[in-house]
């Protein structure tokens, strides 16, 4: 007998991404990002500190 996973439809059942989440109890969220230069940081004190160092180095 083939295993076959009770909690997500099958393939041929075309389901929402958010209908997907729900059944698997996931969530998203947004990111904010600081960008300075080619890199980017999730905090604003690790951008502060990426300036404050490339303003040292000019």
């Amino acid at each position: 007998m083939k295993n076959v996973d009770r909690k997500r439809p099958p393939k041929s059942v075309n389901i929402s991404e958010d209908e997907e989440m729900a059944m698997h109890g996931i969530t998203k969220t947004t990111v904010d990002y600081y960008c300075i230069g080619k890199y980017r940081y999730t905090n604003l004190e690790g951008a502060v500190a990426q300036s404050q160092r490339a303003a040292r180095k000019s």
